[in-house]
């Protein structure tokens, strides 16, 4: 038990401490910038914990990972990205070791409950009028070690207090007694001596062998027992002043045990002795001594904690590979989204460049069209956003030519790499037929497009199979139900 206080002893440590250490990390970055004062605290602490670490050690991002995460960043530079990428997971670490400091002394603290063992080998009994109560602890004689179930009764009144309080609980018996035992001549397992009796007000009081071999618990204790023993055990039926005793005649046979099954026998009756001399006190005595050997004791342990703990490793383990999972959907939501929107953009070409645009002119066009849309509804599109990456490496000295390459290059999709270099063909060679070019190209997405929706149909059809069975097997089950009610 007290590693478990010490445990949530350095779990609540380390959550103070992961706590202070947002905090100062945090007003530095803010006093190092001259921040805000409502700036985020844990942003601010990211980002400074970002420079301490990541920068100062010159961490290198691999360049694959680079590459994906540039196609998801559209004209983000790559320190950017990097810091991105970087505190992303420096924030999500500091939630997860927090959350499982916090968990970690929670779980303790729920599941533990007050101190069962007293002075090593004392029990804390219920309340006079209280019930009964049973706990499990580890038990040790000598070498052997078990688990046992020990039932620890409420205390009872002493005479004096017997005569002013004590009233008796409603039980009663039936004729199943003899629980698993198969006859009364031949009793070897536990008898059920049942307690109460359901909508009755009979008091039932059991009273087992004066030897000792059934207690009035019903439990069977047959250690030492050579040979076959009659024994009688009552039933002291009680309501108000009536009482009727019935008297069982019964035949207990020894068991075959081992060595350890009779020290365990011989605990178990000392347990009994002890029980039944401390019916008036505070507390159950445990035997300490059986057979020579001492007796030792110690509650269970609750080992739940340590899930917590793995929980938290896992999750910790486990956030690299999510966030590459996610990078790698984002990819593929982005290129779904940039074939979806390629045929409209080459649309809106053969539009502006048939009504006198040159592509320099159309590409503004559609690019401030894009960004008046965007300001309305807020949408970010891939294909128009690295088209604006284009028009301000345009403005910014770039040449047209090197922009359109790096615009097919940016995407790295076919269609957009061919419009690319159908671009560039104009601006290098001057081509006249341009409009006559873009329409076969229309016409070619058009017929992917045919085929995408092809696809798209199969894939929508194939999902709907498990539906289709799901319900075939229900109509099946009724007209099975259905033939079954008629027969």
């Amino acid at each position: 038990m007290k590693y478990k206080y010490m445990t949530a002893s350095i779990c609540i440590a380390a959550a103070v401490t992961i706590i202070g250490f947002v905090i100062y990390m945090g007003y530095m970055y803010i006093k190092k910038y001259h921040q805000k004062e409502k700036a985020n605290i844990l942003f601010c602490a990211v980002d400074y914990i970002y420079e301490c670490l990541i920068l100062r050690f010159n961490v290198s991002m691999n360049m694959d990972r680079m590459e994906r995460l540039r196609k998801i960043n559209v004209g983000a530079d790559d320190k950017e990205i990097t810091k991105r990428y970087y505190t992303k997971i420096i924030t999500i670490f500091i939630c997860i070791l927090l959350c499982v400091s916090i968990m970690v002394p929670v779980v303790i603290l729920s599941s533990e409950a007050k101190d069962i063992i007293y002075s090593n080998y004392f029990i804390e009994k219920d309340k006079t009028g209280g019930t009964d109560k049973e706990v499990n602890i580890r038990t040790r004689i000598a070498d052997k070690e078990k688990e046992v179930r020990i039932n620890v009764p409420a205390r009872v009144y002493s005479d004096d207090e017997l005569k002013r309080k004590l009233k008796e609980a409603k039980k009663y018996i039936n004729d199943r007694f003899l629980a698993s035992n198969k006859s009364k001549d031949n009793i070897t397992a536990d008898l059920n001596f049942v307690q109460a009796v359901p909508d009755s007000e009979i008091i039932v009081n059991w009273a087992g062998d004066a030897e000792g071999y059934i207690d009035d618990d019903g439990k069977v204790s047959l250690g030492g027992l050579e040979e076959p023993k009659q024994v009688e055990v009552s039933a002291t039926l009680q309501y108000l002043e009536d009482t009727e005793d019935i008297i069982y005649q019964l035949t207990v046979n020894p068991p075959k045990k081992n060595s350890e099954e009779s020290v365990w026998d011989l605990w178990e009756k000392t347990l009994k002795i002890l029980t039944d001399r401390t019916t008036s006190q505070k507390y159950l005595q445990l035997p300490s001594e059986i057979s020579g050997y001492k007796v030792s004791y110690r509650e269970n342990e609750d080992y739940s904690y340590i899930y917590v703990f793995l929980l938290g490793v896992f999750c910790i383990i486990l956030v690299p590979f999510v966030l590459e999972s996610r990078t790698k959907a984002s990819i593929e939501n982005r290129d779904k989204e940039l074939r979806r929107d390629y045929p409209e953009l080459v649309e809106k070409f053969i539009l502006l460049i048939g009504a006198g645009l040159n592509v320099k002119g159309a590409w503004l066009r559609i690019t401030n069209e894009y960004i008046g849309k965007r300001e309305k509804d807020g949408t970010k599109l891939y294909a128009y956003e690295e088209m604006l990456v284009t028009r301000y490496q345009i403005e910014n000295g770039m040449t047209e030519l090197k922009a359109y390459e790096l615009f097919g290059r940016r995407i790295g999709l076919l269609p957009y790499m061919k419009f690319s270099t159908l671009l560039t063909q104009n601006l290098r060679k001057g081509t006249s037929d341009m409009l006559r070019i873009l329409e076969y190209e229309a016409i070619d997405i058009m017929n992917e497009k045919k085929e995408n929706a092809k696809i798209l149909g199969e894939e929508a059809s194939t999902k709907l199979l498990l539906p289709m069975m799901l319900m075939m097997l229900e109509v099946f089950a009724i007209i099975i139900y259905a033939a079954f009610q008629s027969m």
